[in-house]
């Protein structure tokens, strides 16, 4: 699909959400609506029949979700017993939490390119909680009318998503009538790239949306208890078990958490650096025969290196090798760093739903916009079909200044000649960054660093209830590949997760004040300094959800109207008019196009941030 039929696409999905009452007209199957639209795009405007029938399909699954759940009236919530031994639970998170404390490997470093803050912990949760969790998520997801995420053809089914219900500006209701964002019009914030003093890349992120973390209080004992509505889920009472599950899991991943959010990364010589500086003092001698003989001694070097490098890769394919590719870390710290604090936690859950034959690639990215002050992300990948090939999750970092040669410096004006008379055939750069094209060389501007397996994981316990991974929000991270493997059926294989992205704006700490320094890029802004406002929780904004607001409202209006005419009580329909009128909350018409408009903004920063990512910049030509 091109980009010219993509934005096509886009404008058809646009004329028909245009016109009046479009998601009866579209779901009318005996006027056949949704064929006539589909002809006109494919016939009348030339838009790729592929491209149509996606936007078609996109269309009319958010028709159904807007007519199943926009009614302002709804029966009376169903909740779910917390009928769950709590207690028992309780203890299998205490084992856990010793486990954690006392067993080497725990927690792991994964085998990356280099170390990044990456973790692991396979099957850390007990069995008890996580029949609890699946069980409570598995609940969401059995709903009439599934929420796919936009844009991914019916291959991701949100249970909870940020991006629904988010802070909008000028619409959410702040409850703090004096809080900087009521008089801010935008977010904005700016990115560098400071490579070196010539090539410096800026990006900069205008919004007027965030997502709306919640507030998760951690006890001086480590126990966590979630303050304020999880976004997009509900109030507390009317998911008991879920939010207790979700309190239990974050407080065994918190060490976790900790340990990716705090790395410092510094930057380390790889080998191929080490023998190119090697190579350069040699020539700086002026010995062409000590030259000679050190580049064929690091030849032997190399490929030894090489064979290595293959034999961990064949190890990192088996899993029933899988504990020989991480590195423990021994026991964690006893106390959390934010014992006694608040923190500020955005929660997603979503299924990945593939039919037969069906694939699932992500884009590169990090979580979150920068005016959101995401630190560190934790994935839980509680369940995987056996039907699902999961090539797992990819990282890759910015390159920093000091990640490429000084060829000027190390060369100077001999380096052609000293090339020439040693070895025509031999490329005098670190092997990081030799062109198969040969000079001029180029360097990309982020550094791959692997992938870490998600799922399927062979551990000695058995128990099999998932891997936590997580990471600092620095990285970019890549959903590498999915697939269902089944080649006939019409069922589909799932892989299900759970997400924990954590909040922390006083980490790291501002340089002179205004800037936030990470390795590769700098933020800085209205949004980023010492006097930004601090990051909205679900615990300063009022409810958005109309359908919570309407009863509240209604109940007002009612004993006003009582009141004031003799006790004649309010017509129902002139309640939900004035609501429309004073736009008292979001219909879920509403928050699907803010979802939209939030959506389209971050694609459009990411395809800016990584034109940054991934272009070259020359070597030797300053």
């Amino acid at each position: 699909m091109t980009q010219t039929h993509s934005q096509r696409g886009l404008a058809l999905a646009a004329a028909i959400r245009a016109k009046q009452n479009w998601p009866v007209k579209l779901l009318d199957e005996q006027r056949g609506v949704d064929q006539k639209w589909a002809n006109e795009g494919k016939l009348l405007h030339q838009i790729d029949p592929d491209d149509v029938d996606r936007t078609i399909r996109e269309l009319k699954r958010e028709a159904s979700r807007i007519l199943s759940l926009d009614p302002v009236i709804r029966n009376e919530i169903n909740i779910p017993a917390d009928t769950y031994d709590w207690t028992a639970i309780d203890a299998d998170i205490e084992a856990a939490r010793e486990r954690m404390r006392q067993f080497k490997y725990a927690v792991r470093e994964p085998a990356l390119k280099e170390h990044v803050g990456v973790r692991t912990a396979d099957d850390l949760v007990p069995p008890s909680l996580h029949r609890v969790l699946e069980g409570e998520l598995n609940r969401l997801a059995d709903v009439g009318v599934k929420d796919f995420h936009p844009g991914s053809d019916g291959k991701v089914q949100d249970l909870i998503h940020p991006s629904l219900y988010p802070y909008v500006r000028g619409i959410t209701r702040i409850l703090d009538t004096h809080h900087p964002l009521n008089h801010a019009e935008i977010f904005q914030t700016v990115t560098r790239y400071p490579v070196d003093e010539y090539s410096e890349g800026m990006t900069e992120h205008k919004s007027t949306y965030a997502w709306l973390p919640s507030l998760f209080a951690i006890s001086d004992e480590g126990k966590v208890t979630i303050d304020s509505p999880i976004n997009a889920l509900g109030p507390r009472f009317e998911h008991p078990a879920l939010y207790k599950a979700l309190e239990r899991l974050f407080e065994l991943a918190l060490p976790q958490i900790e340990e990716s959010m705090f790395y410092q990364w510094k930057y380390e010589t790889s080998p191929s650096f080490r023998r190119w500086e090697e190579r350069s003092e040699e020539r700086q001698s002026g010995d062409i025969k000590k030259l000679q003989e050190k580049i064929e001694e690091q030849k032997k070097e190399k490929s030894l290196e090489n064979q290595t490098r293959a034999e961990r890769e064949r190890i990192m394919k088996d899993e029933m090798e899988w504990e020989k590719q991480g590195t423990g870390l021994g026991g964690l710290q006893e106390k959390s760093k934010f014992a006694g604090k608040k923190l500020k936690v955005i929660v997603k859950a979503a299924n990945y739903v593939l039919l037969p034959g069906q694939e699932y690639e992500g884009s590169w990215h990090v979580e979150g916009a920068p005016h959101e002050h995401i630190r560190a992300s934790l994935i839980y990948y509680y369940s995987c079909d056996a039907d699902i090939s999961d090539k797992g999750l990819s990282f890759r970092r910015l390159r920093t200044e000091e990640d490429q040669p000084n060829c000027a410096k190390e060369h100077g004006s001999d380096f052609d000649m000293w090339n020439q008379e040693t070895d025509d055939s031999y490329t005098d750069y670190p092997s990081d960054i030799e062109d198969v094209n040969s000079y001029p060389y180029t360097l990309p501007r982020n550094i791959e660093l692997g992938t870490v397996s998600a799922t399927g994981i062979d551990t000695e316990g058995g128990t099999r209830t998932g891997r936590m991974l997580s990471f600092p929000n620095w990285l970019q991270h890549q959903v590498t590949g999915l697939k269902n493997t089944r080649a006939e059926g019409n069922s589909p294989a799932m892989r299900k997760i759970l997400c924990f992205f954590v909040v922390n704006e006083s980490w790291p700490t501002l340089e002179n004040e205004v800037e936030l320094h990470f390795p590769g890029f700098v933020y800085s802004g209205p949004h980023v300094g010492p006097n930004a406002p601090p990051v909205l929780t679900t615990a300063n904004v009022l409810p958005q959800q109309r359908f919570r607001i309407f009863p509240y409202v209604y109940n007002v209006l009612d004993m006003v109207c009582k009141r004031t005419t003799g006790g004649r009580g309010l017509p129902i329909e002139l309640a939900i008019y004035v609501c429309d009128l004073a736009d008292a909350g979001m219909t879920r018409a509403d928050a699907e196009e803010h979802r939209r408009r939030l959506m389209d903004d971050r694609k459009a920063a990411d395809r800016k941030v990584n034109r940054v990512w991934e272009e070259s910049y020359g070597l030797c030509e300053h």
